[in-house]
């Protein structure tokens, strides 16, 4: 772990934790999906893994972004188990929002966050192309009504999703 210059008992003016809280407070006031809420709780629990939850928003600095995402990066949360590119990916977008929205509260001026980049996915085994035909075949031939729905917007997703890559 990479010591922190943050955190260092003193009372802050913008906490973290607290307007981490009142940003979930406020996306379950305004009907956000519970899938959304629990993506950033997971995020936040991230985050505190290195940043602690009493830092002032003010003082992160981009190079504590960085260490940040290093940290995490190399982070073992079980034995000889790391977080994989996509959930890194995950929390830096979700982290970045966080910030953007602290950005807009002029809270901060700029983002730490903005510059960390990341991997997306590189996993070639989520990367599977299946056929109209195929999808087709399962469907009709599906037992369960529940594998039905699911196979049905599946196929339809993809379908918005090749016209989104053909339009003009």
């Amino acid at each position: 772990m990479i010591p922190s210059r943050i955190g260092n008992g003193i009372q802050s003016k913008f906490p973290l934790k607290k307007y981490l809280q009142k940003y979930i407070e406020d996306g379950i006031k305004n009907g956000k999906h519970a899938q959304t809420i629990d993506k950033w709780k997971y995020t936040i629990k991230a985050l505190f893994r290195f940043i602690p939850p009493s830092t002032d928003i003010s003082d992160i600095t981009v190079l504590d972004a960085k260490n940040w995402y290093d940290s995490i990066s190399n982070y073992e949360f079980k034995p000889n188990k790391k977080y994989s590119v996509c959930t890194l990916g995950k929390y830096v977008k979700v982290i970045r929002q966080f910030f953007a929205e602290f950005k807009d509260m002029e809270i901060i001026s700029r983002n730490p966050f903005r510059k960390i980049r990341y991997a997306g996915n590189s996993d070639p085994s989520r990367k599977v192309y299946v056929a109209k035909e195929v999808a087709q075949y399962f469907f009709e031939n599906c037992p369960d009504n529940k594998l039905k729905v699911l196979i049905a917007v599946a196929t339809r997703f993809l379908q918005n999703r090749e016209k989104a890559r053909t339009y003009p």
